[in-house]
């Protein structure tokens, strides 16, 4: 179903509001937009993505083409939505939304930054997306059976080979946790990164 269409130009911000939220976003910019943020009211953000954002989200969807694809929850969430796009060039692209069931899950995708040297933790994660991991960065996965490995980025890059596909680019490095068998992750950059989570929370309040 069509939401919307995004105002031409670059810096150009679109707002969509709804009385509901899709399960699913989906698009075709020529160009990928320079921001995108998706907020329930009552529950909080629910998305909030820069360019590398969306384009690593929709590659774990296996994505291809120019189109891309958000997903927000397991089916429709009957909550006041507000959808704001900032676009990047001068382009009109529509924007799309679908259900195919009702929701008790979001899966909220969001971006963070992790300073230079500042070691961060993460676990909890559905995806852990580093796609600025360089041989100079430190990262420490731990599983749940207490086992731990240092990953180089060639590493990572042949570990979802086995499982996923790669493409020889910066969105091949990654972290997969949907057996949940990794509990933790110590990242240490050696310069300000920005990384994208993907977690799996029930439909309420997710605020903080």
């Amino acid at each position: 179903m069509k939401l919307g269409t995004v105002l031409t130009g670059s810096g150009n911000e679109t707002l969509i509001s709804l009385n509901y939220m899709p399960a699913n976003l989906h698009f075709a910019a020529g160009t990928q937009f320079t921001s995108l943020k998706v907020e329930v009211v009552g529950d909080g953000v629910i998305a909030d993505l820069d360019a590398d954002g969306i384009d690593y989200v929709s590659r774990q969807n296996r994505v291809a083409g120019l189109d891309s694809m958000i997903p927000l929850a397991n089916g429709l969430v009957r909550k006041t939505t507000t959808i704001r796009i900032v676009n990047s060039a001068a382009q009109t692209p529509d924007i799309y939304g679908y259900s195919k069931n009702k929701a008790n899950i979001y899966m909220r995708s969001v971006q963070q930054k992790v300073l230079a040297g500042s070691g961060q933790d993460f676990d909890n994660f559905f995806t852990l997306g580093l796609p600025n991991f360089v041989s100079s960065d430190e990262l420490n996965i731990t599983y749940r059976n207490q086992f731990n490995q240092k990953f180089a980025p060639d590493d990572l890059r042949a570990d979802n080979s086995f499982r996923y596909d790669v493409k020889d680019d910066k969105f091949d490095f990654y972290i997969n946790n949907d057996g949940q068998k990794v509990k933790s992750v110590n990242f240490i950059p050696n310069t300000d990164q920005q990384v994208y989570l993907q977690k799996f929370l029930p439909i309420g309040n997710i605020k903080g």
